[in-house]
């Protein structure tokens, strides 16, 4: 009885003597990891804070950039709110600028030919009311060269890629090209001497006025002699 006895006070030491030890400790975590939480917010908020401070100063044109920031005030205004609600109305005063406009681009390289691109400045808070009304219109017309022209009706044509439309336009010849792109680029030959067998076609182009003949493959260049 009194070895139980014993046994239960020395259970009451450990534990007492535990929790003096690891409550401590616990409680200071918890401190440390509160002011970590409060710092993180705190650079949080001053970083947002220079952000919307930057977009009143130079008014900004990203559209996608201020809603990802209004996204993120949003979300994160529950561990300041009152300073985040001043932050979002900042936010909603600042001025933006709405491009809107005609870009007009080569229908074969995608470039951009012209713009009569024109600016409006709105306050972020009636962005709703120009969504619509200001926009940029893309139209792919025309073609900023002859040299485009041409490539595009080869592509049109055959499908070739831009890089061999531009080639074959420029009057380039290389191995690898088929016949009907040495057609287009070089003209047609001054003669062709035709190789057939059971299982291949192997055609000889003269050009006499390169003073060059090309070596196709089932219609595919494998070779140049100048």
């Amino acid at each position: 009885m009194k070895n139980k006895k014993l046994v239960i006070s020395l259970l009451a030491v450990i534990i007492l003597a535990l929790l003096f030890i690891v409550f401590p400790m616990y409680y200071k975590k918890k401190q440390i990891d509160q002011k970590k939480k409060e710092s993180q917010i705190s650079i949080q908020f001053k970083t947002d804070s220079l952000e919307v401070k930057a977009l009143e100063i130079n008014k900004t044109n990203d559209f996608h950039k201020m809603q990802m920031l209004e996204e993120r005030i949003r979300e994160r205004m529950e561990n300041k709110k009152n300073s985040y609600k001043i932050l979002l109305e900042k936010l909603e005063a600042s001025k933006f600028i709405f491009l809107y406009g005609t870009y007009y681009f080569d229908e074969f390289s995608k470039e951009l030919i012209k713009s009569n691109e024109k600016k409006v400045e709105v306050l972020y808070k009636d962005r709703n009311n120009y969504l619509d009304k200001y926009k940029i219109e893309r139209i792919y017309k025309g073609y900023k060269n002859n040299k485009n022209r041409k490539a595009d009706r080869l592509k049109k044509k055959y499908g070739w890629t831009n890089e061999e439309c531009i080639n074959v336009v420029l009057g380039s010849y290389w191995i690898g090209m088929s016949d009907e792109m040495a057609r287009e680029s070089l003209g047609a030959p001054t003669k062709i001497n035709r190789t057939m067998t059971s299982s291949s076609t192997t055609e000889q182009w003269v050009y006499r006025s390169y003073n060059m003949y090309l070596y196709f493959y089932d219609g595919i260049l494998k070779t140049v002699q100048n």
